[in-house]
């Protein structure tokens, strides 16, 4: 076997190849071998970069490694060097500062919801004014939504506020209860709107008519409730315990200026509501009388009897109408009533004229004196007797400023004097015929 050894002719690849086809032939694993040559490899590849690198560098590396040591040992001696009252003087420093911007960001919640729930709230009285119920339930509910807010604020609020002034806290609690209260208020009005809708659309419908005993009952608690509403708000401005800049605006506003007439107006229409389900219920039509009285002279259930108006109702339908002075319905029969006692000493008249029939105080004795006066001088039974004073009259006229009779004009100051000289006996009767026309 020639083997050919020489450094010329010798080739590492064909060396290498010479290895691998001979391991294989003879079938031989060099495992230990591989990773013997792969260690070695390593080491001296590492050992040739260990060796080429400069001393200088080398230096270099180990004072940076020196800097980074040296700071984290003089970190942690600053640490250490912190005496703990200092430590807990810095922490509890931390702890007020954010509670105290804590209760700064609830304090501007709640002075930016308070202000929108107010002007929210006035707007909803702009639209309820107009009669426009669909922006004002919108204003409403923004109001609210702003007031749920601030209010939930204010409940962590409350607590520093009571102990800076416990007069400010209490202004600040009025200020929620007086929105909430108006607001309800407000709320009421818009339900009693509804009510009066179904009552308005359900008239003349026949069997599809609203059942007016259910609908007269809610529109009475709900009239209750307005009322009940008010009267706190009353209570609220009575005790002059808002927020300086919400008692002056109380005080330019209309509404709350005049709380009491509304009371007023609620307590009579609460009176009329009563007089729905008989009215409008029912399969036969009704007799309705109102009787009109003169304030000018004094009588028990509001002033002398001077007209009726009598109104057939059919199904809430007005039918027909005739109005009456007292001096025609007396000469309707020769027939001559006797007064009783108390009358005919006030009066010094043995007659019993229509005009004296309400001295009794006792209104609904006075009722049923008239019921049977007109069941024997008109020939029909009333179902329903109303008592109603000049002053209604005297509204309209104004709200219309003056209005035409024909012959002549009106005004509310001349319908006064007339009344007052007891010169009304013609005009009277125009006058109802002109607003039931």
């Amino acid at each position: 076997l020639d083997i050919n050894n020489t450094s010329d002719s010798f080739e590492v690849q064909n060396y290498q190849n010479l290895g691998i086809e001979t391991q294989v032939k003879i079938d031989w694993e060099p495992k230990d071998q591989t990773e013997t040559l792969v260690k070695n490899y390593l080491k001296i590849l590492f050992d040739q970069s260990f060796q080429d690198e400069q001393p200088e560098q080398k230096k270099n590396n180990f004072n940076f490694a020196r800097k980074i040591i040296s700071k984290i040992h003089f970190h942690t001696q600053k640490i250490q060097e912190v005496k703990p009252k200092k430590l807990i003087k810095r922490v509890i420093e931390e702890i007020v500062s954010v509670v105290v911007l804590f209760y700064l960001g609830i304090s501007l919640v709640f002075v930016y919801t308070s202000y929108h729930s107010l002007k929210s709230l006035e707007s909803s009285f702009f639209y309820l004014r107009k009669g426009d119920v669909q922006k004002t339930s919108e204003k409403l509910a923004q109001s609210k939504s702003y007031l749920r807010i601030g209010e939930t604020n204010y409940q962590f609020l409350a607590p520093i506020i009571n102990f800076i002034s416990v007069e400010q806290n209490q202004k600040n609690q009025n200020l929620i209860s007086f929105v909430n209260y108006t607001q309800n208020s407000i709320q009421s009005v818009l339900q009693t709107y509804n009510f009066a809708e179904k009552i308005y659309y359900s008239i003349g419908l026949g069997d599809k008519k609203a059942n007016y005993d259910e609908i007269t009952t809610a529109l009475k608690s709900n009239l209750q409730l307005t009322f009940e509403n008010l009267s706190q708000i009353e209570i609220v401005l009575n005790k002059s315990q808002l927020p300086i800049f919400l008692e002056e605006s109380i005080k330019k506003n209309f509404e709350y200026n005049n709380i009491k007439s509304f009371q007023e107006q609620i307590s009579q229409l609460t009176k009329i509501v009563d007089l729905i389900p008989p009215t409008l219920s029912g399969e036969i039509g009704k007799n309705l009388i109102i009787v009109f009285q003169n304030s000018h002279e004094e009588r028990s259930t509001g002033g002398a009897i001077e007209s009726m108006l009598h109104l057939t109702l059919d199904n809430g339908k007005f039918v027909s109408k005739k109005i009456y002075s007292n001096s025609e319905i007396d000469g309707l029969s020769t027939e001559n009533i006797e007064a009783p006692p108390l009358v005919r000493d006030v009066t010094g008249i043995s007659q019993w004229k229509t005009r004296d029939l309400n001295y009794n105080p006792d209104f609904p004795q006075t009722a049923v004196n008239l019921k049977w006066l007109i069941e024997k001088k008109l020939k029909f039974s009333p179902d329903i007797v109303v008592f109603l004073t000049d002053d209604i009259l005297s509204e309209l006229i104004a709200s219309e400023t003056e209005i035409n009779l024909g012959s002549e004009s009106l005004n509310q100051s001349k319908f006064q004097e007339l009344l007052s000289k007891g010169e009304v006996q013609a005009v009277f009767p125009k006058v109802i015929d002109y607003f039931t026309d």
